[in-house]
């Protein structure tokens, strides 16, 4: 997914907050819970690595054991990560009044894509 989908979004999800404060009312949540699950997979998704399915051999139960936990590790280091952007985020958004002036769901799409730029310029080697 690219930068102007996901960052309309989050200012639509953003702006509907301040507009129902600005009237009053609460969404009791609502926006908070699209949020989280969708910026949450959409993070998760990111995170994801190179997936390398040409050589496939057969392998011995011992190598297969130690790939699994490899895979594991590395699956719950994504979830780690995936985690704490992401419930900081919902955390402070779940509060009332500072959810809607904090426009959480924009900062954290706006520090994924910095992370992105970050990691291309290291790689690059500049």
């Amino acid at each position: 997914m690219t930068f102007l989908p996901v960052i309309t979004l989050a200012l639509v999800l953003d702006i509907i907050g301040v507009i129902l404060i600005c009237f009053g009312l609460d969404d009791l949540g609502i926006l908070d819970t699209i949020g989280i699950a969708v910026f949450g997979l959409w993070i998760f998704w990111r995170s994801g690595g190179k997936r390398d399915l040409s050589d496939r051999k057969p392998v011995s139960t011992k190598v297969k054991s130690a790939q699994i936990k490899k895979q594991g590790s590395a699956l719950l280091k994504r979830l780690g990560k995936v985690g704490l952007r992401v419930g900081i985020t919902a955390i402070f958004e779940f509060i009332p009044y500072v959810g809607a002036i904090l426009f959480g769901w924009t900062i954290l799409v706006i520090i994924e894509f910095a992370s992105d730029i970050k990691n291309f310029s290291l790689e690059a080697g500049e």
